[in-house]
């Protein structure tokens, strides 16, 4: 019983910030104090990595930034094991995130969180839960160009996680906390449509075993974008 859980809890992918869903990258919302309400939409795919290989995202994203320095996101999508015994299952998320000053080296520094929750399993194998709660500081560069807007960024962070289990599975209630980083790429369109790219690394305890194991996440997606 604890080996089938042990399979069953390493068929979970990471729920990763800001829009916090598995499987895919932190990306950071990048971009200078706003002098008006600016509303990204994003339609992604993620690939995992390491301990989480062949898991595939497929989602969507709204960003939305109000005048001023704040920022709040909302996402769903499917994750999709690779693994006939799990199938896929739904992720949902939310963030919120503060723009600072600027740094000596970067333009836009940024504080981001949020929380993400995904559930497998039915009453008759038993049913795994897991949420993450990602907290992450960024900084990147915002920069006009002659076609449109380039952004490029890097972000640190601690993350915790729960994970549960139910019965029949042997039960599990326990918080790991670990440590990721993240940098990706964005180009936007005068048009206002664009393409983004990312990659993520996580550090975190299994939470059966207790030895740390390395979740990636690779990230592409189309965007579109309102008053950047």
């Amino acid at each position: 019983m604890v080996a089938a859980l042990a399979l069953g809890l390493a068929a979970l992918a990471p729920a990763s910030a800001r829009a916090q869903l598995s499987a895919l990258p932190v990306y950071s919302p990048v971009s200078p104090a706003s002098q008006m309400p600016k509303v990204f939409v994003f339609a992604d795919y993620g690939h995992g990595s390491g301990a989480i290989a062949g898991r595939r995202f497929l989602g969507g994203r709204v960003l939305v930034t109000p005048k001023g320095r704040l920022f709040a996101s909302a996402g769903a999508g499917q994750l999709h094991f690779g693994d006939p015994r799990f199938g896929s299952a739904p992720s949902v998320a939310a963030g919120a995130g503060l723009a600072l000053r600027k740094l000596p080296r970067f333009p836009v520094a940024l504080l981001q969180a949020g929380i993400g929750y995904i559930a497998f399993g039915d009453a008759i194998t038993g049913r795994v839960h897991q949420v993450d709660v990602p907290i992450a500081v960024a900084a990147g560069i915002y920069a006009p160009a002659p076609l449109g807007t380039v952004r490029l960024w890097l972000a640190s962070r601690a993350h915790l996680r729960h994970v549960a289990s139910s019965a029949p599975l042997p039960r599990v209630r326990v918080w790991k906390i670990g440590f990721g980083g993240a940098g990706g790429a964005s180009i936007t369109l005068r048009s206002g449509l664009g393409l983004q790219a990312g990659y993520d690394m996580l550090w975190i305890d299994d939470p059966v075993t207790g030895g740390q194991r390395f979740e990636g996440a690779i990230g592409l997606g189309a965007l579109w974008a309102h008053g950047f």
